[in-house]
């Protein structure tokens, strides 16, 4: 009973220690590490299979020449010649599979830099959070996800849409609505203020 009380205190300090962890990072940070370990993890296991295969196969090769110079039956100059022949090709076919190894190994890098490069997008390509204010009407849009490509075109698409989803349909921008950015998304990526001025969300 005494020990199993000890494993919960245990376990209880691994949760204390990882929260505190976590406490020193951002939330995207977090998620980063969170996501990384577990790919990393499974590419290290495959690691971890390629040497164990590449230990076993070199293994093998050197207990069949073993078994070779075993049977050698000269004497004296001869048996060591033909033993230094015997362990030459040990070693060559040893240098094989090592040389195979380190190739998949090669492989598998380049396979986790692909990965890497494909989940990792630099910042500046992820998208973009803004918070929309229709001042004419006082309404507040709250997380609009925008494309750093996008223009006033998807921007005015998307607060149709939003607006239509609260009953409350945007049927004419009108000739003289005017959109102002309070935040640079080129340099706070988090998320921003776009007011739709005088005339915006008319209708």
């Amino acid at each position: 009973g005494g020990g199993g009380g000890g494993g919960g205190s245990a376990g209880a300090g691994d949760d204390g220690r990882d929260a505190a962890t976590r406490s020193l990072f951002s939330p995207i940070e977090n998620s980063f590490r969170e996501h990384l370990g577990r790919t990393l993890r499974r590419y290290e296991e495959f690691y971890r299979d390629l040497e164990r295969d590449k230990q076993r196969r070199a293994a093998a090769v050197r207990e069949r020449y073993v078994g070779k110079m075993k049977d050698v039956k000269e004497t004296g100059a001869a048996k060591d010649a033909a033993l230094a022949k015997i362990k030459a090709q040990c070693d060559a076919e040893v240098a094989d599979v090592e040389s195979g190894f380190e190739g998949s190994v090669r492989l598998l890098l380049e396979s986790y830099a692909t990965y890497m490069q494909s989940v990792s997008p630099a910042p500046d390509f992820l998208p973009v959070v803004v918070n929309v204010l229709l001042i004419a009407k006082g309404v507040k849009l709250e997380r609009i996800t925008l494309q750093r490509t996008d223009t006033i075109a998807e921007l005015k698409a998307a607060i149709k849409a939003r607006m239509a989803e609260r009953g409350d349909a945007v049927l004419d921008w009108g000739d003289d609505v005017t959109f102002a950015l309070d935040v640079d998304l080129t340099r706070d990526a988090a998320a921003a203020d776009a007011a739709a001025g005088s005339g915006g969300g008319g209708g």
